[in-house]
Formats: structure tokens, C-alpha cells, sequence
């Protein structure tokens, strides 16, 4: 899953909202792409980049967003008790949060093909 940022804010900021959601210190790196952040939490991987570069798919209007997070399974096929669904729960409530204290917009996306959830300041539409 991706989440997907239309955020009038630095990468720092959001870092520092992230960090402080979930409790720990996620130490931001440098890659080919841009600004590279990675953390792990509940047995899932959080990617965060600036500037994703990506393209609009599927009518998504993904060029618009100008920070992604991906969101990782680090469990998949494990036959772990409702890993799933606190996976799903996760990653909408990341972005759920972060376009409540943000007043952004968080779409959250499936394969880069499928538009999950969409929230505006926070509200899903």
C-alpha cells in the first residue's frame, strides 16, 4: 500500500509528526530519488520519500502528491491472527491522522491502481 501527501509542509515536518505519532526516532537518509526515510512498527515497513516522482495510472492523479509513504508488509503470507486487518487499520490511520494535523490531503492506495481511502483535512470523502 502507498499513502500518497499533498502537503504544504518540509519533509522534516512530516518526519517530526511521524516520529512523534509513533514514539520513536526514524532517521531520515539520502537515496537517488530524493529523501529517503525508513522505519518499522506492528511488523510493517514505512517508507517515507519527498518528491515521489510518480506518475498519474489507472485515473489516479498521482503527479499531484508530493510526498508518498509505503506501507509494507513484513509478515506477508504468515498465518498471523488479524494481521491483515491491523494492516489495512494502519496505514488508513496514518494517513487519517496526518491529514487531520496537516489540513492536507492522504490518499491511500493499492498497487499504485486502486484509490483506498481520500481524506481532505482529515475527513474521508
Amino acid at each position: 500500500m502507498n499513502i500518497f501527501l499533498k502537503l504544504n509542509r518540509s519533509f522534516p515536518e512530516l518526519l517530526a509528526f511521524v516520529e512523534a505519532l509513533f514514539g520513536q526516532k526514524i532517521a531520515a537518509s539520502t537515496s537517488q530519488f530524493g529523501k529517503l526515510s525508513v522505519f518499522s512498527c506492528l511488523d510493517i515497513e514505512f517508507r517515507m520519500f519527498d518528491n515521489p516522482g510518480t506518475e498519474d495510472d489507472c485515473g489516479l492523479p498521482l503527479s499531484i502528491y508530493n510526498f508518498q509513504i509505503d506501507v509494507l508488509r513484513l509478515r506477508s503470507g504468515s498465518n498471523a491472527i488479524a494481521y491483515e486487518p491491523m494492516f489495512r487499520a494502519v496505514a488508513d490511520y496514518l494517513a487519517a491522522r496526518i491529514s487531520a494535523h496537516f489540513q492536507c490531503e492522504a490518499r491511500l492506495v493499492q498497487n499504485l491502481q486502486t484509490s483506498l481511502s481520500l481524506y481532505i483535512n482529515g475527513a474521508s470523502s
